[in-house]
């Protein structure tokens, strides 16, 4: 908000100060946008390859779901995280994977509700 000291509507330079001023405080938006993508993208990028990491160090199922869950938790900023996976080994159990800053646990057949 501008207030010039004026009887009448602003004069050529009045205008010229308030174009200019208009054009940088929106130079500058656009550029604290850009800031905040580019922050943004390189948060993403480094979830992804934290990411990555953990998955490629798993050699076994129960492994995936703990890389998941921990670097998902991360990614986040959540509480807990759980995860779902058929085993591959016996189609009929579902494994479940969850982390949080106290346990990690797996359910064992989870159609029936038994948790191990």
């Amino acid at each position: 908000m501008f207030a010039i000291e004026a009887s009448g509507p602003p004069d050529d330079d009045d205008v010229k100060l308030i174009r200019l001023v208009a054009e940088e405080a929106g130079q500058a938006l656009r550029r604290a946008a850009f800031h905040e993508a580019e922050s943004g993208a390189r948060r993403q990028a480094e979830l992804r390859r934290a990411m990555s990491e953990a998955l490629n160090r798993a050699v076994s199922t129960a492994d995936v779901g703990q890389a998941i869950t921990f670097e998902g938790r991360n990614a986040f900023d959540a509480d807990f995280l759980a995860v779902f996976v058929i085993d591959p080994d016996d189609s009929s159990t579902l494994l479940l994977t969850a982390h949080d800053p106290m346990e990690r646990f797996r359910c064992h057949g989870a159609s029936d509700g038994r948790c191990v």
